[in-house]
């Protein structure tokens, strides 16, 4: 990557912009690309001189960085289309009845499309969990005090946290976790295995204030693209993203409702655990805060909502870090699994920032808390087919960490291998259906 200036992140240009010659501004990211081309060096091209993985033919390849933007986006969504085609030919030709394995069928299609190979495959994932404590919590929202954060982020680096554990349970030899320090009161500077990338020491209280100001909303989007390029330059094919901070289902209750318009009593929930008296307040809190803040959520000519605003106003540090994560990844091409409630309100905004994290998203699971279906329901109106807004599992979780990201990793690699490994009828000889008719 070449350094465009000192203060500014620059990220892999993602398979689908190719090497565009331009340079451009996705929220706090400059994006650079490359005049040469990828494929020249690493395409294999079939007898028909087209490459067998990307399916461009030699004139397209040699003619790429010719063409405009738009031109280059229709020949890929041609490309997509035609990969699209061979993959669902490659799933109904597996030794089984077709649609059989149901969704984990749709998973490899996905893991398969955001590579762009009808042959996928997971070798290693990384789970980010970033951590950060939040000023709104001397309001007395959460069931715990804010002092916790920072003992929970040295259990989970000592290795006994819950996402830990389960880490270690289903993937141990090829998923790790990478904790980063982007906000919490108490500074970890004595904790091993914790990366340091603080923006503040916790956010404001945006019940009075803004939560952070711009310079430091970047920053931290900042910090979770950084931790995105950590995982690729070890080989991750999968970032997972989970979150530890006292207060932060509150902040991303607000953060819902304020990209969203929902009421808060569709985007408050328990979230540590919290009686009924303080479910209620917790949910005059946000609805204060949306509603103070919102001229600025709203200063668009159009009065749209700015995403990059609202996770300004409201949002958390790690919030902020998560979605500058998803929009990382979504550029180098990478699977984005997605926890719980919290993950996905941060990811919603980094998708209302760069529509393209739609296009490598995974949830892993349907959380127990209030708002994460409201969520999941966003993702669907801007653009995400219904099917992907469809998490792998429901088991009721609302611990956040990324544990339900950690357990979720298998039925990645199982999809991707089932797609990669599994027998055709014409490879095992095995009369189809209509052949045994």
């Amino acid at each position: 990557m070449h350094r465009l200036a000192s203060a500014e992140l620059r990220i892999h240009q993602s398979a689908r912009a190719g090497f565009i010659r331009n340079v451009h501004r996705v929220g706090p990211f400059l994006f650079a690309t490359s005049t040469e081309s990828p494929c020249v060096k690493r395409c294999k091209l079939n007898k028909h001189r087209a490459c067998i993985g990307c399916g461009r033919t030699i004139d397209e390849i040699t003619s790429w960085s010719c063409m405009t933007t738009d031109e280059r986006v229709r020949v890929q969504a041609r490309l997509d289309t035609a990969l699209l085609t061979r993959i669902e030919s490659a799933l109904d030709n597996k030794t089984k009845p077709q649609g059989s394995l149901g969704f984990l069928e749709r998973i490899a299609c996905r893991i398969a499309m955001i590579q762009r190979t009808d042959a996928p495959k997971i070798t290693r994932a990384r789970l980010l969990l970033f951590a950060a404590d939040h000023g709104v919590a001397v309001n007395g929202v959460s069931a715990y005090p804010a002092s916790v954060t920072a003992a929970m982020v040295r259990t989970a680096a000592a290795g006994g946290a819950a996402v830990s554990v389960l880490t270690r349970a289903v993937a141990d030899s090829w998923a790790d976790i990478e904790i980063i320090d982007v906000g919490v009161a108490t500074p970890l500077t004595d904790v091993s295995g914790v990366v340091s990338q603080r923006v503040a020491s916790g956010t404001r209280d945006f019940l009075h204030d803004t939560a952070m100001t711009t310079l430091q909303c970047e920053s931290a989007m900042r910090a979770g693209a950084e931790a995105v390029e950590r995982a690729i330059a070890l080989g991750a094919d999968v970032i997972a993203l989970g979150e530890m901070g006292i207060g932060n289902t509150t902040s991303a209750a607000a953060v819902l409702s304020a990209l969203t318009g929902a009421p808060v009593s569709e985007t408050v929930g328990r979230g540590t655990g919290i009686d009924e008296p303080t479910l209620a307040h917790k949910q005059a809190v946000v609805e204060c805060s949306v509603a103070r803040h919102r001229a600025v959520m709203h200063a668009a000519a159009d009065g749209a909502v700015d995403a990059m605003a609202v996770l300004t106003c409201v949002g958390g540090f790690e919030l902020a870090a998560m979605a500058g994560a998803a929009i990382a990844a979504a550029a180098a091409r990478r699977v984005v699994l997605v926890d719980g409630f919290i993950a996905t309100s941060a990811v919603l905004a980094a998708a209302m920032i760069d529509p393209s994290v739609l296009d490598v998203i995974i949830f892993a699971h349907r959380s127990a808390e209030r708002g994460h279906e409201r969520a999941l329901e966003s993702f669907v109106a801007l653009g995400l087919p219904e099917v992907y807004a469809r998490p792998l599992l429901q088991l009721d979780l609302r611990l956040g960490e990324g544990s339900g990201a950690a357990l979720a990793l298998p039925l990645l690699r199982a999809a991707a291998c089932m797609l990669s490994e599994m027998a055709t009828f014409d490879s095992a000889n095995v009369a189809r259906a209509t052949d045994a008719a």
